[in-house]
C-alpha cells in the first residue's frame, strides 16, 4: 500500500470519528439545551481562553520559526 493511500485512509477515518462525535453531541443534547450551554458564562470564558491561547501560540511560533527557518536556509 502506498504512503498516499495510507494517509488518505487515516484522514477519512479521523473525519468519520469527528463527525460521529458531533452527531452524538446533537443526539444527546436538544437544540435549546445546546444554546443554553453555549451561552453560559463558563463556556464563553473557556472559548475566550482557547482563542487567546491559540493566538498567542501562533504568534510565538511564527516569531521564533521564521527567523529560525531563515537562519537554517542561509547558513
Amino acid at each position: 500500500m502506498s504512503f498516499r493511500r495510507t494517509m488518505l485512509g487515516a484522514a477519512v477515518c479521523l473525519f468519520i470519528f469527528y463527525l460521529g462525535l458531533l452527531l452524538s453531541l446533537f443526539y444527546f443534547v436538544s437544540g435549546k439545551g445546546f444554546w443554553e450551554v453555549l451561552i453560559h458564562p463558563g463556556t464563553l470564558s473557556a472559548i475566550r481562553l482557547s482563542i487567546t491561547a491559540a493566538t498567542l501560540a501562533t504568534f510565538f511560533a511564527v516569531a521564533i520559526g521564521l527567523p529560525a527557518a531563515y537562519a537554517l536556509s542561509r547558513f
